[in-house]
């Protein structure tokens, strides 16, 4: 969770280049206090997202892109990101994503 009295908001860029959530299943109340609504997020890895982080990232820009299945870290992309297209072209594996979202929908 994005905890205030650590870093002041103020401290904080307004855009991150890359962000990493692993924390053991925490990622959606981790993730709740995120400032969205002021701060971008242009790629990220998170640990065994649940359906619902997907969606929150989906929700503000991000696109996951691919399954490290090595370690069930999925990776996202803002459609913002200036490479987005070139990422998107080279590396986007919806066919792994798939299989992850069904096995997390279970």
């Amino acid at each position: 969770m994005l905890n205030p009295d650590s870093v002041p908001l103020s401290q904080v860029p307004s855009v991150i280049d890359y962000l990493s959530v692993d924390v053991d299943g925490s990622e959606p109340e981790a993730m709740s206090t995120f400032p969205w609504a002021t701060h971008t997020i242009m790629s990220a890895s998170v640990d065994s997202p649940s359906s619902s982080v997907v969606s929150l990232f989906e929700e503000n820009g991000l696109v996951p892109v691919k399954l490290l299945a090595y370690s069930n870290e999925v990776v996202f992309l803002n459609r913002a990101h200036p490479e987005y297209e070139e990422v998107m072209s080279r590396h986007h594996d919806p066919e792994a994503l798939e299989v992850y979202k069904r096995s997390v929908e279970r």
